[in-house]
């Protein structure tokens, strides 16, 4: 079984630095046509990871299309860029007033991210596939509860898939991503547990006989990087995300 942990904003630096190297390891280029707000844009370089070619989601489109006027979009850009928790009954008295909005999020159409690849690489393959952006069925951003929820569902996958007889498994978590871009606690000293503790899930399915593959869409830290990170059990060859697709292809080939 080949295992792909796929983790969002994992950053390439901070591997580094808490010296939680795989051993083999690359830093992935981003083609412009993945970014987004000059930025990569997570649902474009999911999509494209896993078909081996430039994906642009229907749904990746500017904040400003989503019909909210300039003064508010001004005010949660200027709240999401600080990390700061708030409410939308406290900015927005006329509807939506029992809505919670996490820490400086705001939640416009493409939060909903629909399955709009036709084929990716599992569907090649006996797989498992949990909660990919663009991959999986109507993946849907969360709250920090729900992320957080997710990763605990992500872990126990780590912990359990080697026991079922799967060609390729490609688990996915947002929870690192949130932790190291959205909120205040997006310091070294609070990730390295959450580092420390991907890298004792790849080894621990290294430990059951399989080949393990993590991979991020995006460094980050603070912000998104344009760059994305790269680490295996098994050497390859790899210098863009389009090249996890033909990297999957040649490891299965040769089992």
């Amino acid at each position: 079984m080949l295992a792909i942990l796929c983790i969002d904003g994992f950053d390439n630096d901070l591997v580094d630095f808490f010296k939680l190297n795989m051993t083999y390891e690359e830093r992935l280029t981003i083609p412009r046509e993945l970014f987004r707000r000059d930025q990569p844009f997570t649902p474009n370089i999911w999509g494209s990871m896993f078909t081996g070619d430039i994906f642009v989601h229907s749904d990746s489109k500017y904040i400003g299309e989503t019909g909210l006027g300039k003064l508010r979009l001004i005010i949660r850009h200027f709240l999401h860029d600080n990390s700061i928790r708030w409410f939308r009954s406290g900015l927005n008295f006329w509807k939506d007033k029992d809505s919670l909005v996490q820490y400086g999020s705001f939640e416009p159409n493409y939060f909903i991210w629909r399955k709009e690849v036709e084929k990716s690489v599992f569907d090649d393959y006996h797989s498992f596939i949990y909660a990919i952006p663009s991959v999986s069925d109507n993946y849907m951003f969360t709250s920090e509860t729900g992320d957080l929820e997710r990763y605990e569902v992500f872990k126990l996958l780590c912990e359990t898939i080697w026991r079922y007889n799967y060609e390729l498994v490609g688990l996915y978590t947002h929870y690192i991503d949130y932790k190291a871009h959205w909120t205040l606690e997006r310091t070294k000293k609070n990730l390295f547990q959450h580092y420390v503790q991907v890298h004792s899930l790849a080894k621990g399915l290294e430990s059951k006989g399989h080949d393990v593959i993590v991979v991020s869409d995006h460094a980050t830290l603070f912000n998104h990087k344009n760059y994305a990170y790269i680490g295996a059990t098994f050497p390859f060859e790899a210098e863009s995300v389009l090249d996890v697709y033909q990297v999957i292809k040649e490891y299965l080939k040769n089992q």
